[in-house]
């Protein structure tokens, strides 16, 4: 089931004690010499539960030269590589992709779920909706959206 949060429809949480974060993130960025990485969410004081991680891209991508793919990670000492779409694969991107991530898997406290926009620009306008469903591990740890 999913619910309008004013900008995207994102999942209605299928848990009592899940929590849902959405963030759109610009997969435009000026320099397409190199990779971009964007903070999306911070994880706070405790580590969290990951259950599930969507991302949906809306536009077709999959023609726009100056595009080479994206991917969605955390930057745990381990990374947990939620989506790829490198090495040829942004073929994938063909307009209203959805990705869904399933966990549990646990992000440690202070870690960050980002996005890299690999080598190039998608282009002005061009976004990715990334929703995530966690819970906390033990009692006062949460996601800011960044």
């Amino acid at each position: 089931m999913f619910i309008w949060n004013g900008y995207a429809w994102v999942p209605k949480s299928y848990m009592p004690e899940t929590t849902v974060n959405y963030k759109q993130v610009s997969l435009h960025h000026t320099d397409p010499a190199g990779d971009k990485t964007v903070d999306v969410m911070t994880a706070t004081a405790q580590d969290l539960f990951i259950d599930a991680v969507i991302i949906h891209v809306p536009d077709d991508l999959s023609e726009v030269a100056t595009f080479t793919g994206l991917s969605v990670q955390t930057d745990d000492d381990t990374p947990l590589v939620i989506m790829s779409t490198t090495d040829g694969a942004k073929a994938k991107l063909t307009g209203d992709f959805y990705h869904v991530y399933r966990g549990p898997v646990v992000t440690a406290a202070t870690k960050k779920i980002q996005l890299t926009i690999k080598a190039a620009t998608a282009g002005s306008g061009k976004v990715a909706d990334v929703t995530v469903l966690w819970r906390p591990v033990v009692a006062g740890g949460y996601y800011l959206n960044a």
